[in-house]
């Protein structure tokens, strides 16, 4: 079952539910698809990962990051089960302390991090 950390909004529609995305702040204007809780857990079943693991933490920001968040961030972005995997692996690696999360997301310069993944 997903975390209950996550907020589990209802809806009427889809339409409904793009909008609320837009009202909660979890888009920035780009396209989303809504997070629903059947979606979400399709994640976290494919990846075979506890909706509660953490996979790393931004101490700057007192937050931990856990399965269940990425999934719906995923979910969000259109991603599709089968690249979750992925998507694990590229988090887990930002949220090391080698990488440095924070410089390029504290910028003034517009920096922002990219990930790009080829092949099957």
């Amino acid at each position: 079952m997903v975390s209950t950390d996550l907020r589990n909004v209802e809806w009427g529609d889809v339409v409904e539910a793009i909008e609320r995305c837009y009202e909660l702040g979890w888009t920035d204007g780009l396209p989303v698809v809504p997070p629903t809780v059947e979606r979400v857990q399709q994640f976290i079943d494919y990846a075979q990962r506890p909706a509660d693991e953490v996979l790393g933490a931004v101490p700057e920001r007192r937050r931990e990051i856990n399965v269940a968040k990425v999934a719906a961030n995923a979910v969000m972005a259109g991603c599709l089960p089968e690249h979750f995997p992925v998507v694990i692996a590229a988090t887990e690696a930002m949220l090391t302390k080698e990488f440095n999360l924070i410089a390029p997301s504290s910028s003034q310069g517009g920096a922002a991090v990219l990930v790009i993944v080829n092949g099957p």
